[in-house]
Protein backbone atom coordinates (compact mmCIF):
# COMPACT_ATOMS: atom_id res chain seq x y z
CA UNK A 1 0.00 0.00 0.00
CA UNK A 2 2.73 2.15 0.81
CA UNK A 3 4.49 1.82 -2.10
CA UNK A 4 1.22 2.23 -4.13
CA UNK A 5 1.09 5.75 -2.44
CA UNK A 6 4.47 6.77 -3.19
CA UNK A 7 3.88 5.90 -6.83
CA UNK A 8 0.94 8.39 -7.16
CA UNK A 9 2.08 11.05 -4.98
CA UNK A 10 4.24 12.85 -7.58
CA UNK A 11 1.50 12.91 -9.98
CA UNK A 12 -0.86 14.44 -7.59
CA UNK A 13 1.63 17.47 -6.16
CA UNK A 14 1.84 17.93 -9.90
CA UNK A 15 -1.84 18.23 -10.70
CA UNK A 16 -2.14 20.77 -7.60
CA UNK A 17 0.04 22.96 -8.74
CA UNK A 18 -2.75 24.74 -10.81
CA UNK A 19 -3.07 28.49 -10.66
CA UNK A 20 -5.96 29.16 -12.55
CA UNK A 21 -8.04 26.40 -10.09
CA UNK A 22 -5.97 29.25 -7.31
CA UNK A 23 -7.00 32.17 -9.12
CA UNK A 24 -10.91 31.24 -9.44
CA UNK A 25 -10.86 29.94 -5.87
CA UNK A 26 -9.13 33.25 -4.55
CA UNK A 27 -11.36 35.50 -6.44
CA UNK A 28 -14.79 33.53 -4.92
CA UNK A 29 -13.03 33.82 -1.54
CA UNK A 30 -12.62 37.84 -2.41
CA UNK A 31 -16.81 38.63 -3.09
CA UNK A 32 -18.71 41.32 -1.01
CA UNK A 33 -21.34 38.73 -0.54
CA UNK A 34 -21.05 35.41 0.82
CA UNK A 35 -17.14 34.69 0.12
CA UNK A 36 -17.00 31.48 1.75
CA UNK A 37 -20.06 29.93 0.74
CA UNK A 38 -19.01 30.65 -3.15
CA UNK A 39 -15.39 29.43 -2.23
CA UNK A 40 -16.79 26.10 -1.19
CA UNK A 41 -19.23 25.85 -4.03
CA UNK A 42 -16.18 26.24 -6.23
CA UNK A 43 -14.65 23.35 -4.57
CA UNK A 44 -17.57 21.17 -4.90
CA UNK A 45 -17.59 22.18 -8.47
CA UNK A 46 -13.98 20.99 -8.45
CA UNK A 47 -14.43 18.21 -7.03
CA UNK A 48 -17.67 16.91 -8.86
CA UNK A 49 -15.91 17.10 -12.07
CA UNK A 50 -12.55 15.25 -10.69
CA UNK A 51 -14.88 12.82 -9.44
CA UNK A 52 -16.57 11.98 -12.65
CA UNK A 53 -13.23 11.85 -14.55
CA UNK A 54 -12.12 9.11 -11.90
CA UNK A 55 -15.16 7.05 -12.09
CA UNK A 56 -14.62 7.03 -16.24
CA UNK A 57 -10.92 6.06 -15.62
CA UNK A 58 -11.74 3.33 -13.18
CA UNK A 59 -14.24 1.74 -14.79
CA UNK A 60 -11.74 2.13 -18.01
CA UNK A 61 -8.97 0.35 -15.85
CA UNK A 62 -11.15 -1.84 -14.29
CA UNK A 63 -12.24 -3.74 -18.06
CA UNK A 64 -8.63 -3.95 -18.97
CA UNK A 65 -7.59 -7.80 -16.95
CA UNK A 66 -4.09 -7.87 -14.65
CA UNK A 67 -2.81 -10.90 -15.12
CA UNK A 68 -0.17 -10.31 -16.78
CA UNK A 69 2.08 -6.93 -18.19
CA UNK A 70 0.25 -4.56 -20.51
CA UNK A 71 2.94 -2.99 -22.07
CA UNK A 72 1.58 -1.74 -25.16
CA UNK A 73 -1.45 0.01 -23.31
CA UNK A 74 0.96 1.49 -20.70
CA UNK A 75 2.94 2.71 -23.44
CA UNK A 76 0.32 4.11 -25.40
CA UNK A 77 -1.06 6.09 -21.91
CA UNK A 78 2.16 7.15 -21.17
CA UNK A 79 3.03 8.33 -24.53
CA UNK A 80 -0.43 9.95 -25.21
CA UNK A 81 0.32 12.07 -22.14
CA UNK A 82 3.57 12.61 -22.71
CA UNK A 83 2.93 14.17 -25.56
CA UNK A 84 -0.44 16.35 -24.59
CA UNK A 85 1.57 18.09 -21.93
CA UNK A 86 3.84 18.72 -24.36
CA UNK A 87 1.04 20.04 -26.78
CA UNK A 88 0.26 22.12 -23.83
CA UNK A 89 3.36 23.91 -23.03
CA UNK A 90 3.45 24.64 -26.75
CA UNK A 91 -0.03 26.38 -26.59
CA UNK A 92 0.35 28.42 -23.69
CA UNK A 93 3.61 29.86 -24.86
CA UNK A 94 2.40 30.57 -28.13
CA UNK A 95 -0.74 32.48 -27.07
CA UNK A 96 1.09 33.77 -23.59
CA UNK A 97 0.40 37.60 -25.09
CA UNK A 98 -2.76 37.52 -26.63
CA UNK A 99 -5.35 39.96 -25.53
CA UNK A 100 -8.66 38.60 -24.79
CA UNK A 101 -11.92 40.30 -26.85
CA UNK A 102 -14.71 38.87 -25.49
CA UNK A 103 -15.01 39.02 -21.04
CA UNK A 104 -13.34 36.12 -19.03
CA UNK A 105 -14.85 34.22 -16.78
CA UNK A 106 -13.99 36.21 -13.78
CA UNK A 107 -15.97 38.95 -15.15
CA UNK A 108 -18.56 37.13 -15.55
CA UNK A 109 -18.67 35.63 -12.43
CA UNK A 110 -18.07 39.40 -11.23
CA UNK A 111 -21.76 40.01 -9.01
CA UNK A 112 -22.79 35.90 -9.59
CA UNK A 113 -24.99 34.17 -7.28
CA UNK A 114 -23.16 31.69 -5.29
CA UNK A 115 -24.45 28.51 -7.33
CA UNK A 116 -22.72 29.82 -10.37
CA UNK A 117 -19.58 29.13 -8.84
CA UNK A 118 -20.48 25.50 -8.91
CA UNK A 119 -20.25 25.30 -12.41
CA UNK A 120 -17.36 27.87 -12.40
CA UNK A 121 -15.43 25.28 -10.96
CA UNK A 122 -16.67 22.30 -12.61
CA UNK A 123 -15.71 23.82 -15.65
CA UNK A 124 -12.69 24.88 -14.23
CA UNK A 125 -11.41 21.05 -13.06
CA UNK A 126 -13.38 19.62 -16.20
CA UNK A 127 -10.63 21.79 -18.59
CA UNK A 128 -7.81 21.98 -16.55
CA UNK A 129 -6.32 19.78 -18.65
CA UNK A 130 -2.78 19.55 -17.12
CA UNK A 131 -4.17 18.42 -14.03
CA UNK A 132 -6.30 16.02 -15.90
CA UNK A 133 -3.93 14.80 -18.18
CA UNK A 134 -1.23 13.68 -14.73
CA UNK A 135 -4.45 12.13 -13.25
CA UNK A 136 -4.93 9.29 -16.06
CA UNK A 137 -2.07 8.03 -15.22
CA UNK A 138 -2.68 7.98 -11.68
CA UNK A 139 -5.64 6.03 -12.36
CA UNK A 140 -3.91 3.38 -14.46
CA UNK A 141 -1.40 2.38 -12.02
CA UNK A 142 -3.70 2.33 -9.10
CA UNK A 143 -6.25 -0.13 -11.43
CA UNK A 144 -3.30 -2.44 -12.10
CA UNK A 145 -2.02 -2.41 -8.65
CA UNK A 146 -2.87 -5.46 -6.99
CA UNK A 147 -4.53 -4.74 -3.67
CA UNK A 148 -7.79 -4.55 -1.73
CA UNK A 149 -11.16 -1.99 -3.07
CA UNK A 150 -10.28 0.04 0.59
CA UNK A 151 -6.79 0.08 -0.85
CA UNK A 152 -7.82 1.37 -3.75
CA UNK A 153 -10.01 3.82 -2.68
CA UNK A 154 -7.49 5.35 -0.07
CA UNK A 155 -4.88 5.86 -3.00
CA UNK A 156 -7.89 7.80 -5.33
CA UNK A 157 -8.77 9.77 -1.76
CA UNK A 158 -5.42 10.56 -1.47
CA UNK A 159 -4.58 11.70 -5.44
CA UNK A 160 -8.18 13.49 -5.27
CA UNK A 161 -7.17 15.66 -2.04
CA UNK A 162 -3.34 16.79 -2.80
CA UNK A 163 -5.08 17.92 -6.30
CA UNK A 164 -7.62 19.86 -5.27
CA UNK A 165 -5.81 21.76 -2.79
CA UNK A 166 -5.55 24.92 -4.95
CA UNK A 167 -9.34 25.17 -3.80
CA UNK A 168 -9.74 23.17 -0.53
CA UNK A 169 -7.33 24.57 1.05
CA UNK A 170 -7.84 28.57 0.58
CA UNK A 171 -11.29 28.08 1.50
CA UNK A 172 -10.58 26.21 4.54
CA UNK A 173 -8.29 28.61 5.99
CA UNK A 174 -10.56 31.39 5.17
CA UNK A 175 -13.40 29.63 6.89
CA UNK A 176 -11.55 29.00 10.50
CA UNK A 177 -9.39 32.08 10.25
CA UNK A 178 -11.92 34.37 8.42
CA UNK A 179 -10.81 37.95 7.55
CA UNK A 180 -6.94 37.35 9.02
CA UNK A 181 -6.36 35.05 5.84
CA UNK A 182 -7.23 37.41 2.98
CA UNK A 183 -4.30 39.26 2.99
CA UNK A 184 -2.07 36.69 2.66
CA UNK A 185 -4.08 35.02 0.25
CA UNK A 186 -3.97 37.84 -2.04
CA UNK A 187 0.06 37.95 -1.79
CA UNK A 188 -0.41 34.48 -2.38
CA UNK A 189 -2.54 34.80 -5.64
CA UNK A 190 -0.24 37.85 -6.72
CA UNK A 191 2.44 35.91 -7.06
CA UNK A 192 1.14 32.93 -8.41
CA UNK A 193 -0.38 34.91 -11.11
CA UNK A 194 2.49 36.51 -12.35
CA UNK A 195 4.23 33.54 -12.31
CA UNK A 196 1.82 31.19 -13.50
CA UNK A 197 2.90 30.15 -17.12
CA UNK A 198 6.47 29.99 -15.95
CA UNK A 199 5.47 27.21 -12.44
CA UNK A 200 3.02 25.32 -14.96
CA UNK A 201 5.21 25.31 -17.82
CA UNK A 202 7.85 23.68 -16.04
CA UNK A 203 6.11 20.70 -14.09
CA UNK A 204 4.03 20.17 -17.10
CA UNK A 205 7.98 20.42 -19.51
CA UNK A 206 9.16 17.68 -16.50
CA UNK A 207 6.16 15.57 -16.33
CA UNK A 208 6.31 15.51 -20.38
CA UNK A 209 9.69 14.14 -20.42
CA UNK A 210 9.13 11.62 -17.49
CA UNK A 211 6.14 10.15 -19.90
CA UNK A 212 8.15 10.44 -23.37
CA UNK A 213 10.98 8.34 -21.79
CA UNK A 214 8.88 5.82 -19.62
CA UNK A 215 6.27 5.09 -23.21
CA UNK A 216 9.43 4.61 -24.82
CA UNK A 217 11.10 1.79 -22.80
CA UNK A 218 7.83 0.47 -22.68
CA UNK A 219 7.38 0.25 -26.25
CA UNK A 220 11.13 -1.31 -26.13
CA UNK A 221 9.55 -3.89 -23.41
CA UNK A 222 6.64 -5.12 -25.19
Amino acid sequence: MSALLISIIPFAIGAAISPTLLMIEVFALSSRSEPVRKGWMVALGSTTALLAYAAVGVLAGSAIPHHHPHHGIDAGIDLAAGILLAALVVRQIRHRNEKREKPGLLEKLSGAPAKTFFTAGLIMMATNFSTIILFMPAIRIITKAHHSFSSDALAMAVFMVIALLPVLLPVSIVTVLGDRASDNLARLNAFVTRRSLAITATIEVVFALYFLTKGISEVLAA
